[in-house]
C-alpha cells in the first residue's frame, strides 16, 4: 500500500478541548484544505482560512451536501454530541469520504468500571463495528472508505491544567490519589495527538487503514505526576487518599443528579487509574507517525512555566 495525503478535511465540531487544536494543527500543517461541519444554529468562529459548512445534523441530505468533495471527517463532537456519529458516518459514506476518524481520543481498551457507564462504552463499541461493517461493504463494491480510531490515553497537558487527573496545580498544591495513585496509564499531550492526527492523513495514510491506533508521550501515574510537581517547584504537594469504592460513589451521585457528563469523566478517570493493564498501551504507534516519546518531568516543567508544549 501507498500513502496517499487525504487533501481534503473536514471536522464536525471543530472546537473544545480536542476540536480546537486539531483544526490549528491541520492549518498549520499547510497540506489540506481545511472544512469545519457546524450545526445551522451555531454561532462558532472560526480562523479565516477555514471553510465553515453549516447542516441540520438531523438531516441526512444536508450532511451528504456539506461532505461532499471531503476526503477525510474527523469527528471531534463531545460526548454528549457524540450520538449523531450514525447519521455521519452513512453521510460520509454516501458523500464519497475516505477516511473518518470517529470520536474516540481515549483508550478503546478500557472496560466499563460500572454498569451505568456500559451504555457509553457500548456506544462506543457499536460505532466501531459499523464502521468496520461500511468499509467491508465499499471494498466489495470498489469503493475507497476507511476509518481510523486514535487512543491517546489522557490529554496529559490539558488534564493537568483542568484537575482532571486529580492532581492540581497551584496555588492549590493538592492532590487526590486512588488506591494508592500507583496504577501506570498512557497519556499524551495535546501537541503530539494533533500531530498524530497529521500523521494519519499524510505520511502513514495507507498504514493507519481500518485499525485503531495508539499513541503515548509517555506512561505515568498520579503518584509520579505529584513527585514531578514537587521537583520542579521544590515544594511539596497535599495527598489525600481515596479509593476507587469512593470516587464511584461519587460518579454514582451525579449520575442519580442527572449530572451525567461530570459521571463520565469520574468513571474515564476510574478506568484510567484503575491499577489494571488495559489503561496502558502495550504497543504504540509512534515510529510509524514519526512522533518522539517525551519526558514527563520536561512536561511538567514546561506547563508551569507557560512554555509552549
Amino acid at each position: 500500500m501507498s500513502s496517499q495525503v487525504l487533501k481534503n478535511v473536514i471536522v464536525a465540531g471543530g472546537r473544545g478541548v480536542i476540536g480546537t487544536p486539531i483544526l490549528n494543527a491541520l492549518l498549520a500543517s499547510g497540506l489540506f484544505n481545511v472544512s469545519v461541519l457546524s450545526r445551522v444554529e451555531s454561532t462558532a468562529v472560526f480562523p479565516p482560512a477555514v471553510n465553515v459548512k453549516k447542516a441540520d445534523h438531523s438531516s441526512h441530505k444536508d450532511l451528504v451536501e456539506a461532505l461532499k468533495g471531503q476526503d477525510a471527517l474527523i469527528c471531534t463532537l463531545n460526548d454528549e454530541a457524540g450520538g449523531v456519529q450514525v447519521q455521519l458516518i452513512d453521510a460520509a459514506v454516501e458523500a464519497g469520504v475516505k477516511r473518518f476518524l470517529p470520536s474516540e481520543w481515549g483508550n478503546c481498551h478500557i472496560k466499563a468500571p460500572v454498569p451505568e457507564s456500559e451504555p457509553v462504552v457500548e456506544g462506543k463499541n457499536a460505532i466501531i463495528e459499523l464502521l468496520k461493517e461500511k468499509a467491508t461493504e465499499a471494498q466489495a463494491k470498489g469503493q475507497e472508505f476507511h476509518w481510523t480510531g486514535v487512543n491517546v490515553g489522557l490529554f496529559f497537558d490539558w488534564s493537568l491544567e483542568v484537575g482532571f487527573m486529580d492532581v492540581f496545580l497551584q496555588p492549590t498544591k493538592t492532590a487526590k490519589v486512588w488506591d494508592g495513585g500507583s496504577g501506570v496509564f498512557s497519556s499524551t499531550n495535546l501537541s503530539t495527538v494533533t500531530a498524530g492526527v497529521v500523521a494519519i492523513l499524510s505520511i502513514a495514510e495507507a498504514e493507519t487503514r481500518d485499525r485503531f491506533v495508539n499513541i503515548e508521550s509517555f506512561a505515568t501515574s498520579q503518584r509520579e505526576v505529584v513527585a514531578a510537581l514537587e521537583k520542579a517547584t521544590g515544594e511539596k504537594w497535599t495527598v489525600e487518599e481515596t479509593s476507587m469504592r469512593e470516587q464511584l460513589a461519587v460518579a454514582q451521585e451525579m449520575y442519580e443528579k442527572e449530572d451525567y457528563l461530570n459521571a463520565f469523566y469520574r468513571w474515564i478517570l476510574a478506568g484510567v487509574v484503575s491499577g489494571r493493564e488495559e489503561p496502558r498501551f502495550k504497543t504504540v504507534d509512534n515510529e510509524l507517525l514519526g512522533l518522539p516519546h517525551e519526558d514527563m518531568q520536561e512536561t511538567v516543567e514546561k506547563l508551569l512555566k507557560g512554555d509552549s508544549i
